[in-house]
């Protein structure tokens, strides 16, 4: 299910009619797949060239929809992000790059073909991204429009920090900075009782932290879109414990995080072989052994 959000369904939190917090999710419906589909289809017929392909998506209207710029990141953690639809020019380019193959290529038909269906496959993959684009947009918009709807996933390009009241006493805050490369983030944030719920352990779990990041957030995420279903759900279980359990609460999001910093400075104060975490998913744990011993 993780490997679908942000694909073709978007990762959801929501409040339910007995005013429970649950998690959810919305489909993401593409209204443009039969026209792609039916190009894709045409493209390894060797008679269906450029100017045909053009001349197909001219003729299905619906496409001259999908003209806009998006804030869409095909990967969140890449720099330069972002997408922009132009039909009419990319009919332009069919025609162009048909011209210009007949022109340089007379001779040899064969290689003519095979860039012939590489453009081809291009502007296809141009268009279903297109329409990627559209849609999980028009999907944003039926989320910002039901007021249940409390938190949900996106691939938004930019800077956003929008503060959540789940309860009266909870807030959760989802920092992101997707698009722009080495300044990318994805962070959760939990508010109780307008105290914030900082990782203090991650002091002594990772070998290189600093109190300005940490303080950043509660859960730092990986930028995939897979881990929107780990930030929805830590914000979940964080809340409902809040509700159920205000002791427990505390001692596993506060007083937990303190002993548990406390501990481990003391444990590699006084031994000679420790073992940091790796953030980085498939990374392994590195071991390290102080210097004279």
């Amino acid at each position: 299910m993780e490997n679908r959000i942000n694909e073709d369904i978007i990762c959801i939190l929501k409040k339910s009619e007995s005013s429970n917090i649950i998690m959810s999710y919305l489909p993401i419906v593409n209204p443009f797949l039969d026209a792609i589909n039916e190009i894709e289809n045409l493209c390894n017929n060797r008679n269906f060239g450029l100017i045909q392909m053009a001349e197909k998506i001219e003729s299905f209207k619906e496409l001259n929809l999908l003209n806009a710029e998006y804030s869409y990141c095909q990967e969140l953690n890449r720099p330069y992000q972002g997408v922009k639809a132009n039909i009419q020019e990319l009919i332009k380019e069919l025609i162009e790059k048909e011209n210009e193959l007949e022109k340089s290529n007379d001779n040899n038909k064969d290689d003519v073909a095979k860039e012939k269906l590489a453009f081809k496959y291009l502007v296809k993959n141009k268009l279903l991204l297109w329409s990627k684009a559209a849609s999980i947009n028009k999907t944003y918009r039926r989320c910002y429009e039901d007021k249940t709807i409390l938190i949900f996933s996106h691939r938004l390009r930019g800077w956003s920090n929008p503060v959540f009241q789940l309860t009266p006493n909870f807030s959760v805050e989802i920092k992101t900075n997707f698009g722009y490369g080495n300044s990318s983030y994805f962070f959760t944030k939990l508010k109780y009782k307008n105290i914030e719920i900082t990782p203090f352990s991650e002091w002594i779990d990772y070998e290189y932290a600093e109190f300005s990041q940490i303080n950043r957030y509660t859960k730092s995420h990986e930028l995939k879109n897979k881990y929107w279903y780990e930030a929805i759900f830590f914000c979940q279980k964080a809340c409902d414990l809040s509700i159920q359990d205000e002791n427990a609460f505390v001692q596993k999001y506060i007083l937990d995080e303190c002993e548990k910093m406390v501990s481990g400075l003391e444990k590699i104060f006084y031994t000679d072989q420790f073992s940091f975490k790796r953030k980085e998913e498939h990374k392994k744990d590195e071991h390290i052994t102080k210097i004279g011993h």
